[in-house]
Protein backbone atom coordinates (compact mmCIF):
# COMPACT_ATOMS: atom_id res chain seq x y z
CA UNK A 1 0.00 0.00 0.00
CA UNK A 2 2.78 2.12 1.17
CA UNK A 3 4.21 1.51 -2.61
CA UNK A 4 0.83 2.46 -4.48
CA UNK A 5 1.21 5.30 -2.76
CA UNK A 6 4.45 6.63 -3.34
CA UNK A 7 4.00 5.55 -7.22
CA UNK A 8 0.67 7.69 -7.26
CA UNK A 9 2.06 11.20 -6.09
CA UNK A 10 5.77 11.05 -7.06
CA UNK A 11 6.18 8.17 -9.64
CA UNK A 12 6.61 9.16 -13.46
CA UNK A 13 2.90 9.17 -14.40
CA UNK A 14 1.78 10.58 -10.79
CA UNK A 15 0.00 13.21 -9.45
CA UNK A 16 2.67 15.59 -9.28
CA UNK A 17 4.08 15.27 -12.90
CA UNK A 18 0.06 15.77 -14.05
CA UNK A 19 -0.14 18.83 -12.25
CA UNK A 20 3.28 20.21 -13.38
CA UNK A 21 1.83 18.92 -16.96
CA UNK A 22 -1.35 21.04 -16.26
CA UNK A 23 -0.03 24.39 -15.26
CA UNK A 24 2.57 24.02 -18.64
CA UNK A 25 -0.56 23.98 -20.66
CA UNK A 26 -2.43 26.51 -18.95
CA UNK A 27 0.34 28.28 -19.67
CA UNK A 28 0.68 27.56 -23.20
CA UNK A 29 -2.85 28.34 -24.05
CA UNK A 30 -2.26 31.75 -22.67
CA UNK A 31 0.64 32.14 -25.07
CA UNK A 32 -1.25 30.91 -27.88
CA UNK A 33 -4.27 33.26 -26.90
CA UNK A 34 -1.83 35.92 -26.94
CA UNK A 35 -0.55 35.23 -30.23
CA UNK A 36 -3.79 34.83 -31.79
CA UNK A 37 -4.64 38.48 -30.60
CA UNK A 38 -1.67 40.09 -32.02
CA UNK A 39 -1.82 37.87 -35.37
CA UNK A 40 -5.50 39.51 -35.43
CA UNK A 41 -4.30 43.24 -34.49
CA UNK A 42 -1.25 42.89 -37.36
CA UNK A 43 -3.93 41.13 -40.08
CA UNK A 44 -6.08 43.93 -39.27
CA UNK A 45 -3.28 46.46 -39.47
CA UNK A 46 -2.11 45.42 -43.15
CA UNK A 47 -5.59 45.25 -43.94
CA UNK A 48 -5.47 48.96 -43.47
CA UNK A 49 -2.20 49.89 -44.69
CA UNK A 50 -3.41 47.71 -47.39
CA UNK A 51 -6.76 49.89 -48.12
CA UNK A 52 -7.27 52.79 -46.26
CA UNK A 53 -4.86 55.74 -47.86
CA UNK A 54 -5.25 58.12 -44.78
CA UNK A 55 -3.88 55.41 -42.63
CA UNK A 56 -1.11 54.85 -44.61
CA UNK A 57 0.31 58.61 -44.74
CA UNK A 58 -0.48 58.76 -40.69
CA UNK A 59 1.60 55.67 -40.48
CA UNK A 60 4.42 56.95 -42.47
CA UNK A 61 4.22 60.21 -40.96
CA UNK A 62 4.33 58.64 -37.23
CA UNK A 63 6.98 55.79 -38.00
CA UNK A 64 9.13 57.23 -40.69
CA UNK A 65 8.53 60.63 -39.95
CA UNK A 66 7.90 60.88 -43.97
CA UNK A 67 5.95 64.61 -45.00
CA UNK A 68 4.48 65.25 -48.41
CA UNK A 69 6.51 67.88 -50.52
CA UNK A 70 5.45 71.04 -49.06
CA UNK A 71 4.52 70.25 -45.95
CA UNK A 72 5.92 71.32 -42.73
CA UNK A 73 6.96 69.60 -39.49
CA UNK A 74 7.20 71.40 -35.88
CA UNK A 75 8.68 68.87 -33.41
CA UNK A 76 7.93 70.46 -29.68
CA UNK A 77 10.57 69.21 -27.14
CA UNK A 78 9.81 68.40 -23.50
CA UNK A 79 10.92 71.19 -20.78
CA UNK A 80 12.98 68.74 -18.24
CA UNK A 81 12.18 70.13 -14.48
Amino acid sequence: MLFLSYSFFFGDMGYLKYMELKKNEERILREINEISMENTHLKNEIELLKNDRSYLEKYAKEKFGLVKPGEMVFQFKKEER
